[in-house]
């Protein structure tokens, strides 16, 4: 027996109406995490794009970026190392260093990063780092990127990079690839900095399960 077409047309339009009701859920979710994005962007900056960022004094170039030193508690960004290659070393520029709180984060004409010496006496020599290398050496960003990030129940994954509040130093986030087999790293997520344990033989440690990371929003460092 065949359903009556009026009946018939009820359940097309309602499924369509649920399908288009779907779709736009779906729409309004993914342009709510652009916008989560781009809002972070304005306030956090990924640690791969400061490593090898330019150091300028706000008129000439200073050198280059060459390490990030953390806070004895891991918590923020201490100490920007910075070299000065050739030919900027020609014109008497030094390598050197300057402390978070004195430089500014801009985006170049690349949009690339670059620091900015918020004055001439915020560039330090490098005998004024009163901090041995073996005090630094747990310190280091680059020395985290790559290093594995214990998680509850004995899995650990790769840590990419770290999310730094630009105006603070505050690490935010560590940012792990969730699947190592991967080949487009497209499970990404960021893993909250006040999770995040470093003791002092320098293991990363998450007080949560890699699992609990599924339900987070996925990175994408072309928002960031």
């Amino acid at each position: 027996m065949r359903p009556h077409p009026n009946i018939a047309k009820s359940f097309t339009s309602a499924a369509l109406s649920a399908v288009l009701a779907g779709t736009a859920v779906h729409a309004q979710e993914d342009q709510g995490s652009l916008d989560e994005w781009s809002e972070m962007r304005g306030e956090v900056v990924g640690a791969e794009e400061l490593l090898g960022a330019d150091v300028s004094n706000g008129l000439n170039p200073v050198g280059t970026v060459t390490d990030l030193v953390l806070s004895a508690d891991g918590s923020r960004v201490e100490y920007v190392l910075y070299e000065t290659p050739y030919p900027w070393s020609f014109y008497g520029a030094e390598d050197g260093f300057a402390t978070f709180d004195n430089v500014t984060i801009e985006h170049g004409a690349s949009l690339d990063v670059d620091l900015v010496l918020n004055d001439a006496e915020a560039a330090q020599a490098p005998e004024e780092l009163e901090l041995t290398s073996d005090q630094a050496r747990q310190r280091l960003v680059s020395r985290l990127i790559g290093e594995p990030m214990h998680f509850s129940g004995e899995t650990e994954r790769e840590i990419e990079t770290l999310l730094i509040d630009r105006d603070t130093g505050a690490v935010t986030h560590y940012v792990v690839e969730t699947d190592p087999d991967t080949l487009f790293r497209t499970a990404r997520r960021t893993v909250p900095a006040d999770s995040v344990t470093v003791d002092e033989e320098g293991v990363i440690s998450a007080s949560m399960q890699l699992a609990e990371l599924e339900d987070v929003q996925e990175y994408d460092s072309t928002l960031l």
